[in-house]
């Protein structure tokens, strides 16, 4: 079952806004409101442009039907927050282009990581 809280955590850790990551997508900005809001959930379509766009794995945006209300779900959301507040080197995005490189230099840190690891 999708969980709009991680989706809404990994889009405020990137710095994204609804809009940017609605366009990055290819999505409309209300339905995006609307999943992350957890009024609506994705169709299998739209869930992969979320993943693509938000750059994690397949499973990343889904929790077991069980714990889908859990509220210990929502310090996800203020952690992401925080993490961006605290970080020296975050700046805020503000066009396509610079959610672009985040995302770029985000899934160049996780290969970096993996291949330290091996």
């Amino acid at each position: 079952m999708y969980c709009p809280t991680r989706s809404k955590a990994r889009r405020l850790e990137l710095g994204l806004t609804v809009e940017q990551l609605a366009e990055r997508a290819g999505i409309g900005v209300r339905t995006l409101y609307r999943h992350e809001a957890g009024e609506t959930v994705p169709n299998a379509n739209v869930y992969v442009r979320l993943i693509e766009a938000l750059r994690v794995p397949f499973a990343a945006l889904l929790v077991e039907a069980e714990a889908s209300d859990d509220p210990d779900e929502f310090p996800a959301v203020i952690g992401a927050v925080l993490r961006r507040r605290k970080d020296p080197h975050h700046t805020p995005m503000s066009t396509f282009e610079d959610a672009e490189t985040a995302l770029t230099v985000d899934g160049v840190r996780a290969k970096l990581r993996e291949t330290n690891r091996g």
